[in-house]
């Protein structure tokens, strides 16, 4: 019975657990795939949004409520532990002051990332989709995108195993084909060069491919094809743009490769000197055996397999 009534006057006061101050996460990249930071880009975001909203003012709620009955169990009322204001950016390497000297037994360490005050997700709207976000689902979006990645690997294989004229490579020999079958000397007419112009662009799509190997065949083509002729060369340069040479990915090969088909379609130096090249192979054995000459065409391959070699 004596216990009973010293526990209630004897009892300690209890403290209020310590809070996180809400910060945007600047690196995602090391955050598990359960993580659920909130206002995150993607789809659900506003719907998040929402959700903490709703939940914030249900805990102030409950906690207005349940004021009065901490305070009957209260001898010693203590001050409540507040934080200092944090100032952008600024790192959390420790737990705040008052906090420790108000559990000074307490065994707390931080061993997550660093956190940061960043406003950058603001400017991003709700419905982005970009691949592997932290939040929920994230783990499922990896997993299409991995399954997604391989069917379009495997219907790409078939495609150009059967000849269905898919991928950089039937696209290309599509255009040397239209080259030959087609007089080159004189201007095409519109209706002549609407194939022509879709084959280009669709080699140009190929660009953008989610898949590295199909990217770099289409680069490879583009290289090829705008040395060969220099009609390819005028067509090229009038569809391509730098947005279509962009790469969108890390890999250096895709970056190296990018770089060198921009510049064998807008270096005009290597076409000049290319032209020049072929005018004066041709006048010095036109005027002996004519351009019919086998050293003619021997020495154009040559210099053209030099050129293709240099820009891979």
């Amino acid at each position: 019975m004596f216990n009973k009534l010293t526990a209630k006057f004897l009892k300690q006061p209890t403290v209020e657990s310590y809070v996180r101050p809400s910060l945007q996460i600047v690196r995602t990249d090391s955050i598990d795939s359960n993580a659920t930071a909130p206002n995150n880009p993607g789809p659900g975001r506003n719907v998040g949004r929402l959700y903490d909203f709703l939940g914030s003012g249900f805990e102030k709620l409950v906690n207005r409520m349940a004021e009065p009955s901490r305070n009957e169990h209260r001898d010693v009322i203590s001050e409540p532990c507040t934080s200092p204001r944090l100032v952008a950016p600024l790192l959390i390497s420790s737990v705040d002051t008052c906090f420790l000297e108000s559990e000074p037994n307490a065994d707390f360490s931080w061993r997550g990332p660093p956190l940061i005050r960043a406003n950058s997700t603001e400017s991003i709207e709700s419905n982005a989709t970009a691949a592997n976000l932290p939040g929920p689902g994230r783990n499922v979006g990896r997993l299409f995108d991995m399954i997604g990645a391989r069917i379009e690997h495997f219907l790409s294989r078939k495609a150009k195993g059967i000849g269905l004229g898919c991928g950089p490579d039937a696209v290309a020999q599509y255009i040397r084909n239209f080259r030959v079958s087609e007089d080159m000397t004189r201007p095409l007419t519109k209706k002549e060069t609407l194939p022509l112009r879709e084959a280009c662009r669709k080699l140009l799509g190929y660009c953008r491919s989610q898949e590295l190997a199909t990217q770099l065949a289409a680069l490879d083509q583009i290289i090829e094809l705008v040395i060969e002729d220099p009609h390819f060369h005028l067509l090229f340069l009038k569809y391509c743009t730098s947005r279509d040479l962009e790469p969108a990915y890390k890999e250096p090969e895709l970056h190296l490769s990018c770089a060198k088909a921009f510049i064998s379609i807008h270096d005009m130096e290597v076409h000049e000197a290319w032209f020049k090249y072929e005018c004066s192979v041709e006048a010095n054995i036109t005027g002996k055996a004519g351009t019919s000459h086998p050293t003619y065409y021997a020495k154009l391959d040559h210099f053209e397999s030099q050129i293709i070699a240099y820009l891979k």
